[in-house]
């Protein structure tokens, strides 16, 4: 019986090491270790094509500079960004009303690329970023997760 015993333990621990050593590689493939910049740049790429608020500029952009098109931005990390991107896009546009009102007349208007930047550099992305890392880990399977939302990639 003890022979029996450790021999399904030991199965179940190879089993389990082998499960684990897949999902190292497929993470490694993946640029898990990476993942907090790629987050950070995402926020920064969503923030600037959702700033503009063009669909022609944002369709042209999309057309031209596939770095946009991101299997794990797509799949997991806009869930999160898309509502918090929006408020930035809404305070984009809060402060370009409230230029009309403090700035010199040939400075009024919105001023996307420096708010994206500050927001890309603040403590308030870090916060989040750091917030994600929970879920992040509890990913399985990277390219199943990608699938769900971008079949072809």
């Amino acid at each position: 019986m003890k022979v029996i015993s450790t021999l399904l333990l030991s199965i179940l621990l190879i089993s389990c090491s082998q499960h684990k050593q897949l999902i190292r590689e497929e993470r490694k493939l993946w640029g898990f270790n990476n993942w907090k910049n790629d987050f950070k740049d995402r926020a920064f790429c969503q923030c600037l094509l959702e700033g503009y608020n063009d669909r022609n500029v944002k369709k042209f952009i999309l057309k031209n500079d596939k770095s946009y098109y991101d299997g794990i931005g797509i799949a997991i990390f806009d869930p999160t960004l898309i509502p918090i991107i929006q408020k930035e896009v809404t305070q984009i546009k809060k402060d370009s009303l409230e230029s009309v009102e403090k700035v010199p007349e040939h400075i009024v208007g919105k001023r996307i690329f420096n708010h994206c930047l500050n927001f890309y550099k603040s403590k308030k992305l870090d916060s989040i970023t750091k917030s994600e890392i929970h879920k992040w880990k509890k990913i399985k399977k990277i390219q199943d997760e990608v699938w769900k939302e971008v079949p072809t990639y």
